[in-house]
């Protein structure tokens, strides 16, 4: 019975964790260590978000590099397919002129063929002796010197139809070599395409893998932070909010943006709160329960905002915009005390934080919750 009771109180608790409460601890100090255990939970999901982001990141840039290339090689592909459609055309072009040079050199061979035929025996009855031709010897003999001219003109034009035939040939030897040569181009840039676009699918498969990923660690940060809001709730209630002593290193920041200043108080010059550059129109909140004991305009701090905690603890917020905050009245944590404002140190819209125990400056850093 009492293993039954122990197991059923265990179950209790981690449901009460995993659905955004917990059964109230005994003390104060019981909550704020549940925070701040609570707390490590939410670092370690913010470190694998900022992981899987990076990831993310890197796979969608790998994504677009890929799809960035492929456009190229699309580029590519369409000159290659042009070139070859090119090529392919003057081969065309070439190899009916070549069709058309081997008929009339085959035209050229039969006239000679003709024109021997007929000149052989013109030229055997020239030169027979004592031969008298019908017409005459000076007759047979311009028939023969004409008909010899007509062959030298038709030799001679055959010669040139076959120099022109092997130019060609020669010609349509090179362009179908560049025609093989832009044809396994266009097959190899295809190649390289197809490749990319196997790499393109396995990017977003994964890309789409990671966010799956980001979106579950993203529900599992929202689920702590709601524990860590739920415990904040029960301390601020048991302890009427006021115990900042009890707040240590869970306090929420006062603002959201990025630390460019840190505290330093033996730099020179001293640096005895904490920075933070800031977007425009940024609120500025209280860190806790406390009473306004100051807002004005300061000297080199802009507007300046001051918090009294207790009688022992008292934050300051400079550089403010403007503030409504009333002096003498109180402000629960979380509550609006002001807007950010221009910040010269960081030449940019921001707010310098200080927290001090009686009037000595403490890092303010250990005080605030790591969770932004």
């Amino acid at each position: 019975m009492t293993r039954n009771k122990f197991f059923m109180g265990s179950l209790l608790v981690a449901v009460g964790l995993g659905l955004g409460f917990v059964p109230a601890p005994v003390s104060g100090q019981d909550i704020t260590q549940s925070i701040k255990e609570q707390q490590q939970r939410a670092r370690e999901r913010e470190e694998r978000l900022k992981k899987l982001s990076r990831q993310e990141s890197r796979l969608s840039k790998d994504v677009q590099a890929t799809e960035n290339r492929i456009k190229r090689l699309e580029a590519a592909i369409d000159k290659q397919e042009k070139e070859l459609h090119g090529v392919e055309a003057e081969l065309q072009k070439v190899s009916s002129r070549l069709d058309a040079l081997t008929r009339k050199t085959q035209a050229s061979q039969e006239d000679l063929a003709k024109l021997l035929a007929t000149l052989w025996p013109l030229s055997v009855q020239r030169d027979s002796t004592g031969v008298i031709h019908p017409e005459g010897w000076d007759a047979a003999s311009r028939r023969y010197i004409w008909t010899k001219t007509l062959y030298e003109k038709v030799d001679a034009r055959q010669k040139e139809l076959q120099k022109q035939q092997l130019e060609v040939e020669k010609t349509l030897e090179e362009r179908q070599a560049l025609a093989e040569s832009a044809r396994k181009k266009l097959a190899a840039v295809n190649a390289d395409k197809k490749d990319l676009l196997q790499d393109k699918l396995q990017y977003r498969r994964k890309l789409k893998s990671v966010k799956q990923d980001k979106a579950s660690a993203e529900a599992e940060l929202r689920n702590v932070l709601d524990v860590i809001r739920g415990l904040n709730f029960k301390l601020e209630k048991q302890r009427g909010g006021k115990d900042i002593a009890l707040l240590k290193g869970v306090l929420p920041w006062p603002a959201k943006g990025s630390v460019v200043k840190r505290y330093k108080p033996k730099a020179s010059p001293p640096v005895r709160g904490i920075g933070l550059r800031v977007a425009k129109g940024t609120p500025v909140q209280a860190v806790a329960w406390g009473k306004v004991m100051h807002n004005d305009v300061l000297r080199g701090f802009g507007r300046v905002v001051i918090l009294m905690h207790g009688e022992e603890y008292y934050s300051l917020y400079a550089y403010l915009s403007e503030s409504s905050a009333q002096v003498g009245e109180n402000v629960k944590q979380g509550d609006l005390i002001g807007t950010a404002g221009f910040y010269p140190d960081v030449n940019s819209d921001g707010l310098y934080f200080e927290l001090r125990f009686h009037q000595k400056a403490i890092n303010p850093e250990s005080w605030l919750t790591s969770l932004k």
